[in-house]
């Protein structure tokens, strides 16, 4: 009898709403110790198995990813340390089958351990068993449409052409989007909000604000981009129809770009526009910006 601590779970997309997902326990000889940590079960001269302890910290594999537009797997560890804490780390396919790379980056996260060989071993049988029970999850290197436009991509899934959600995990440089990129509130508060603008003076910012809501759809007109500049008197309402367009898509504060020069640098500005893809960057500020840039 192989006395187990239960899998452990991770939260996951489930349609609209968030469930728990149970990670599978690591395969036989292995095992994940219920005083916390990673034995290996060995079997002694006399046939009794006893366990060796191999590392002090519970650790696992919690998701595995194939980066379509790098050509790479990555994979995510979680590892609970000591005093209640957990790190996720993520390691390139490339970094795990190189030693060195490897114990740099588990000591990055504070993992120290003298049996590194075995702590790889563990994880290489593990992951191969989650390569046996779940399907690779897909990586993406930006929100919005994939190639193909059969799949939209947002922070933490992915809509189906047919209407059915998935999850779906982001490129490094993509996932700072979970932090502007949030839900509040219900669609019927909003609908009532918009309803500030539905008043024939406002036309222009009513154009505006629909642009950001269907920038989805703009690949379909043939363009590949297109700007929409607001100009106009102080006080007509620019900054707020900004932000009530960035409303849709995330916190109006955080999703809005500054371009004065104490905000955005203009790499930032151009690493964004290629994160959201399909959807709209917005820009505040814009007289800031340099005439060259």
């Amino acid at each position: 009898i192989v006395d187990e601590p239960p899998p452990p779970v991770v939260p996951a997309i489930v349609g609209d709403g968030v469930a728990e997902r149970a990670i599978p326990n690591p395969p036989l000889p292995w095992k994940r110790s219920r005083e916390g940590g990673i034995v290996l079960l060995v079997e002694g001269k006399d046939g009794r198995t006893f366990e060796n302890k191999v590392s002090s910290y519970d650790l696992y594999p919690i998701d595995r990813a194939f980066n379509l537009g790098q050509s790479k797997e990555t994979q995510q560890w979680r590892a609970h340390l000591p005093h209640a804490e957990t790190r996720d780390i993520v390691i390139e396919a490339a970094c795990f089958v190189d030693d060195k790379q490897l114990r740099a980056r588990l000591a990055d996260h504070g993992l120290y351990t003298s049996k590194f060989m075995e702590i790889k071993e563990y994880m290489s049988a593990y992951i191969q068993e989650l390569q046996r029970l779940t399907p690779t999850a897909a990586q993406y290197n930006h929100l919005g449409w994939v190639d193909d436009y059969s799949k939209f991509v947002l922070p933490g899934k992915v809509i189906l052409s047919d209407g059915t959600q998935g999850p779906a995990q982001l490129a490094k440089v993509a996932a700072t989007a979970e932090g502007y990129m949030t839900k509040r509130g219900t669609i019927q508060k909003q609908i009532e909000l918009l309803n500030f603008y539905n008043d024939k003076r406002y036309v222009k910012h009513q154009m505006f604000v629909l642009a950001s809501l269907a920038s989805p759809l703009l690949y379909a007109t043939g363009h590949n981009g297109v700007v929409i500049h607001e100009t106009g008197e102080s006080g007509a309402s620019k900054s707020s129809a900004l932000l009530t367009a960035a409303s849709f898509w995330g916190d109006p504060k955080r999703y809005v770009i500054n371009c004065t020069e104490k905000g955005a640098t203009q790499l930032y500005q151009s690493t964004r526009l290629g994160v959201l893809n399909n959807l709209p960057c917005c820009l505040d500020e814009i007289t800031s910006i340099k005439e060259e840039v």
